[in-house]
C-alpha cells in the first residue's frame, strides 16, 4: 500500500467514524412506516382469543366496596354487545354506570370487521396510527395524540390490546373511561387478558380477574338477543366504516 493510499483510507475511516457520531442510530418504532390501522387491527385479530361465543366467570372489584365487603362473583355468556347475560353469583355488583360492561369482549372478538364497528362507535380515529410507550412497552396507538383521546394500544411484539381509552354512551362528551389489560394467557390459538382494570372519568375504579373462560360452548337455555334497532348515530357511523373499508380493502 502505498503512503497515499495509506492517508486517504484513515481519512476515510475519520469521515466514517464523525457520520457515525452525528447521527444517532434510531430504534425501529421511530421510523417514519408505521403499520396502517386497517392491518394492525387485522393482525389484532389473528392473535386475541376468537369466539363466536364466550363464556365466563370473573371477580369485580369496584373502588366503592367498604372495607370487608366482598366482590361480586359474575358468570356472563357473550356473543355479542347486544346479547350478553349475566348473573351474579355473590357478593355486591357496583351498578355506577362508569364502570365498563361485557361489551369490552368485543376486542377479543376475532374478527376485524366486528372489532372496527366497536372502535368506531366509541370515538377512535380509525385512519391514525403511530408508535408509542406504556410503562416501557413499545405499542402501537390507533387514535389521536392527546391525553383524552380516545386511543386502542397494542402491544407491539403480539398485537394485543394494552389499553383502551373510550367514549361510553352513558358519559358526556369529552368524559372517557380507561382500561388496562394484564395478566395475558393463552385461550386456545389466542391471548385473553385475566385482569382487566378500569378507570373512569366518573372517579369510578375497578378490576376483572377472570376465574374461568371456555369459548364456544353452548349458550344456557333461555339465551336470546335482545338486539334494538340501530339509532341515526349508528347508522351515520355505519356509513364511515362503510366508506373506511372501500378506501383501505380488505
Amino acid at each position: 500500500m502505498t503512503r497515499h493510499a495509506g492517508r486517504w483510507n484513515a481519512r476515510a475511516l475519520g469521515w466514517l467514524l464523525w457520520i457515525l457520531v452525528l447521527v444517532p442510530v434510531c430504534p425501529k418504532e421511530a421510523e417514519g412506516y408505521v403499520i396502517p390501522p386497517e392491518q394492525l387491527l387485522e393482525f389484532m385479530a389473528e392473535n386475541v382469543a376468537g369466539y363466536d361465543t364466550l363464556g365466563l366467570s370473573w371477580e369485580h372489584r369496584s373502588g366503592a366496596l367498604e372495607a370487608g365487603e366482598e366482590p361480586a362473583i359474575v358468570n356472563l355468556w357473550y356473543r355479542s354487545p347486544e346479547d350478553v347475560r349475566v348473573e351474579i353469583r355473590n357478593g355486591r355488583y357496583d351498578p355506577n354506570p362508569g364502570a365498563p360492561g361485557a361489551g369490552l369482549l368485543e376486542l377479543f372478538c376475532g374478527n376485524r370487521h366486528r372489532i372496527e364497528r366497536f372502535l368506531a362507535r366509541h370515538g377512535l380515529d380509525l385512519q391514525t396510527s403511530a408508535y408509542t410507550r406504556l410503562d416501557g412497552t413499545v405499542a402501537y396507538r390507533i387514535g389521536r395524540n392527546g391525553p383524552a383521546a380516545p386511543v386502542l394500544l397494542l402491544e407491539k411484539s403480539r398485537f394485543i390490546p394494552l389499553l383502551f381509552r373510550y367514549e361510553p354512551d352513558d358519559g358526556r362528551v369529552g368524559e372517557t373511561t380507561e382500561i388496562l389489560f394484564r395478566e395475558y394467557s393463552r385461550a386456545g390459538d389466542g391471548w385473553f387478558p385475566h385482569e382487566i382494570l378500569y378507570r373512569a372519568a366518573s372517579g369510578v375504579t375497578g378490576v376483572y380477574k377472570v376465574l374461568d373462560l371456555k369459548k364456544n360452548e353452548p349458550l344456557p337455555a333461555g339465551f336470546s338477543s335482545s338486539a334494538r334497532p340501530a339509532t341515526g348515530e349508528e347508522e351515520r357511523l355505519e356509513r364511515v366504516i362503510r366508506a373506511f373499508e372501500e378506501k383501505y380493502g380488505d
